[in-house]
């Protein structure tokens, strides 16, 4: 064994001092790198694990290495949770920055003297972006540092999810070209779900937008783009889709393959009821309907119904 780091045999007498903290270690084998050694080597880390509580020292020529099966730094002692999904949501107590309850945002301190400026001040926390400053602790990220310690490919989950569509489906491709067969092994199918999902995205024409972007700033046509790749995801059959004008605010380019995307669903066995003034959008259509002749009340009958025939 080592006491202080220095070798002692187990048939000495070790005399410790009760006013110090002693550094004693166990040494639990000695080997060489040799052919036929990896059951030995698999039964001495075992071995070790067990009598080190669960961490273990490598001595080599050149250097010390470390392992330990729990999730805490040997040095400095600090502990970390099981990593599991609750941990990566600023909507769950367990991944949420304490400071700001996981809103990025905190209320800015007043000086309220009546009641009358209190129910302004909460007024204004409903309507008024002045009344918030970024929080100091998690800098508008919205969890706390645990989670933001867990890094894929030297980037935690809110530098992932501020990047466009376009370069996260990039990132990840480029990760995993930079895994060995090991890890690729291990990431497969999350990394197949990641990509599939990504590529959709892109599909229905929503490549710049970043997956943190609220919701509540995203037009008609993008929220229905969104829930249209959700849908492409799920390869449900034998649903009827009703989609008022998706094209809005498309490029030109990114119509087209918003057009591919709707006709992938139709040919999974869906139906789409598109309603549509694009040009392109009612060329594709197998059928076409038109309503009219007014908005509103004075409108409602069907003027024509059939296919295009293109000359």
């Amino acid at each position: 064994m080592q006491v202080d780091g220095e070798l002692r045999d187990l048939d000495e007498e070790i005399k410790l001092a009760k006013t110090k903290k002693h550094s004693i270690e166990l040494v639990v084998d000695r080997l060489i790198i040799r052919d036929g050694i990896r059951s030995r080597l698999a039964d001495s880390l075992e071995t070790a694990l067990k009598f080190g509580n669960g961490v273990v020292f490598a001595n080599t020529d050149n250097e010390t290495l470390t392992f330990s099966e729990k999730n805490a730094c040997v040095d400095c002692g600090i502990s970390l949770p099981d990593i599991e999904p609750q941990l990566f949501s600023f909507n769950s107590p367990r991944g949420a920055c304490e400071k700001c309850g996981g809103l990025g945002r905190i209320f800015k301190q007043l000086n309220w003297e009546s009641m009358f400026e209190w129910m302004q001040a909460i007024h204004e926390f409903k309507t008024n972006d002045d009344a918030f400053e970024l929080c100091p602790d998690c800098h508008g990220q919205r969890l706390n540092p645990i989670a933001l310690a867990v890094t894929v490919g030297e980037k935690n989950i809110a530098q992932v999810v501020d990047m466009s569509v376009e370069r996260c489906g990039n990132f990840f491709i480029e990760l995993e070209n930079q895994l060995d067969d090991t890890d690729k092994k291990i990431s497969r199918q999350v990394l197949k779900e990641i990509k599939s999902r990504l590529k959709f995205l892109c599909d229905v024409g929503l490549d710049y937008l970043t997956l943190s972007r609220k919701s509540a700033t995203l037009s008609g046509g993008e929220f229905q783009r969104i829930r249209l790749a959700t849908q492409i995801g799920s390869a449900l059959t034998g649903v009827l889709y009703v989609l008022d004008e998706p094209s809005i605010g498309l490029h030109q380019h990114d119509n087209q393959k918003l057009l591919e995307t709707l006709k992938n669903l139709r040919d999974l066995g869906n139906t789409l009821l598109v309603v549509e003034h694009d040009e392109e959008t009612m060329r594709a259509a197998d059928m076409l309907v038109d309503i009219g002749r007014g908005a509103g009340k004075n409108g409602g009958e069907v003027i024509a119904q059939g296919t295009i025939q293109i000359h």
